[in-house]
């Protein structure tokens, strides 16, 4: 484990295999519960770097670029250079987009001979022949946009929920709601005119010498 004091904010870093803890000042008589019987290194000194500047500092110790130190193996590897699928029905082979690679191996080199339609798509460059470090970087590219289709699965999914428990209110509640916000702006009908020439003749008979209506 690795232990930092911070000062400014009074805090100590403790970097080991539950990740990153941080401790303040006033838990240091608890330090125990954190690292047990073990000896940490305590580090005085730290230079706060970004990645390229850790990026320089490997390629001066390796003596490497980075693009010599990506290409780990000899393996090479070909993918389309389009983002629609392209399916090559000779020889029953599919790419499906700009991250999908294939291992150039001795059975891919037979498919492309046999193939006149992939060695074409090569020719015209829809199809190119990389290397590892550049396979690597299509393929932190395809875990990329899996991440974003996932996240838009998971909100359009969020979406349908509330639709649907929307969708489920009764048309009683619907009718009631509409009845609560008139009652806000409608004005209540004066009867009292109404009641006054009220009698109590029924309406189907209009007056005792007729016969009734219905």
């Amino acid at each position: 484990m690795i232990l930092f004091v911070d000062v400014e904010k009074n805090m100590l870093k403790l970097y080991g295999e539950k990740g990153l803890q941080n401790i303040p000042f006033s838990e240091v008589s608890f330090l125990e519960d954190y690292i047990g019987k073990e000896n940490i290194l305590y580090v005085t000194n730290a230079t706060e770097v970004n990645a390229d500047d850790v990026k320089k500092l490997i390629c001066s110790i390796t003596g490497q670029t980075v693009k010599e130190m990506e290409d780990i193996s000899n393996n090479y590897y070909i993918h389309s250079t389009v983002n629609e699928t392209i399916v090559i029905p000779d020889i029953n082979v599919k790419f499906e987009g700009s991250t999908d690679c294939k291992l150039l191996d001795n059975e891919m080199k037979k498919m492309i001979e046999n193939s006149p339609l992939l060695m074409s798509l090569i020719k015209s460059n829809k199809i190119r022949i990389i290397k590892e470090g550049e396979k690597r970087h299509l393929d932190r590219e395809k875990r990329k946009l899996r991440k974003k289709f996932v996240e838009k699965q998971k909100l359009s999914d969020a979406q349908l929920d509330t639709i649907l428990v929307d969708s489920k209110k009764s048309a009683v509640d619907m009718a009631a709601d509409g009845i609560s916000s008139n009652d806000d702006i409608a004005e209540e009908m004066d009867l009292t005119n109404e009641r006054e020439g009220q009698t109590n003749a029924n309406p189907l008979y209009p007056n005792e010498e007729m016969e009734p209506l219905l």
